[in-house]
């Protein structure tokens, strides 16, 4: 009865409704706001779509001339998953770590968007400071770019700091790696919405992001976040310091942010959007 194309990228699902003469909804996750190939692509999602979902005001700002079909709907988080009740020690025990150490966490596709460099960089600035804490990077390359996690991990060696930081690779529990946390770090260089920091708010966790694409509207400043400007080393490792070292804010930060998650970014309130859509 309804086509829902559920990426840019991917066309035949929208071109196939068409041709059967079904209403089709067209989900937007990526940025398209930048490239020739892009326009078109914006042409070609709009003359097709009856509907265009978008997951931050931000990417929908590349669809402006066709707002009639617009639709703005946050990721949804399951927050039956991400609970309160977790307990992060396990995870500390797997990696040998004290349970009183704070522990920082940045989990992502390793890729050059996501600013990995920036976010070593600044862990460099941290231990420099006489800082004492530990650093994970969860996740690993995509296939378009194979190796670079290796490439992070001999950045790490060349900055010498690889005693501090733990690269885990791809996790399935990250609740569980969310619950050992003390904050995250996002430090990406284009990000359409940032869901890790959804998940990580309905940790109760405080987070640093760098304040690009959905980002700002994901998280409130100040309130639930530190935002820093993309490429800035130094501003993230003086945001980590400012939270590891005042936990009675760090603390009200993460409240608040799950109260946000609660209320902004429910799987509830994201299925009644895309079924208000339909």
């Amino acid at each position: 009865d309804i086509v829902h194309t559920n990426t840019a990228v991917t066309t035949y699902g929208a071109i196939a409704g068409r041709l059967a003469k079904l209403p089709v909804v067209w989900h937007i996750r990526e940025d398209l706001s930048l490239g020739l190939w892009n326009k078109i692509l914006i042409k070609i999602i709009s003359s097709l779509a009856d509907k265009i979902i978008v997951i931050s005001k931000k990417i929908g700002e590349a669809f402006e001339d066709y707002s009639d079909k617009l639709e703005v709907i946050y990721n949804g988080v399951d927050l039956s998953r991400f609970h309160l009740g977790i307990d992060g020690k396990q995870l500390r025990d797997e990696l040998s770590l004290d349970y009183d150490i704070p522990l920082v966490g940045w989990i992502g596709s390793m890729e050059p968007r996501k600013g990995c460099r920036y976010f070593l960089e600044a862990i460099a600035e941290v231990i420099k400071e006489g800082i004492k804490a530990k650093f994970l990077m969860v996740g690993d390359s995509l296939p378009l770019f194979a190796g670079y996690k290796q490439k992070m991990e001999e950045l790490a060696e060349h900055f010498g700091i690889s005693k501090e930081v733990i690269f885990t690779g791809w996790r399935k529990d990250i609740p569980q790696v969310m619950a050992a946390l003390d904050l995250l770090v996002m430090s990406s260089l284009q990000e359409p919405l940032g869901r890790v920091l959804i998940e990580a708010m309905a940790m109760r966790k405080p987070t640093i992001a760098t304040r690009v694409g959905g980002i700002p509207e994901v998280v409130e400043e100040g309130v639930t976040s530190l935002l820093v400007p993309p490429s800035d080393s130094r501003a993230i490792a003086s945001a980590i310091i400012s939270l590891l070292n005042d936990k009675d804010r760090a603390k009200k930060m993460g409240i608040a942010g799950r109260e946000r998650a609660e209320k902004m970014f429910s799987m509830e309130s994201y299925v009644k959007n895309v079924e208000r859509v339909y």
